[in-house]
């Protein structure tokens, strides 16, 4: 999200200021799990229902920077399943 051309400074600083931490499939998701749609107009994706009422999730993703996201992300309660390293998932399970 932070890397996206397609946002401008501002964008950008909205959405920190939000507390905007992670993106899975164009849904904007703060560290609690709360899901920000500010943009949700000017993405082409499935949309944050789309992507809940899909029944199995998994997604691949590890590495020390990577963590609070995905901390984020299952907090959000939108995956059903996650494969990762060892090391981010003893970080995610040690809180």
């Amino acid at each position: 999200m932070i890397e996206n051309h397609a946002l401008t400074d501002t964008d950008r600083q909205s959405l920190l200021d939000k507390g905007v931490v992670a993106e899975i499939a164009a849904t904007l998701v703060t560290d609690s799990g709360d899901v920000i749609n500010d943009l949700n107009d000017r993405f082409i994706a499935i949309t944050e229902e789309q992507l809940r009422a899909i029944p199995t999730i998994v997604a691949v993703a590890g590495g020390a920077s990577k963590t609070r996201a995905i901390r984020a992300v299952l907090n959000a309660k939108l995956l059903t399943g996650l494969v990762t390293d060892s090391e981010t998932a003893e970080r995610l399970i040690g809180g």
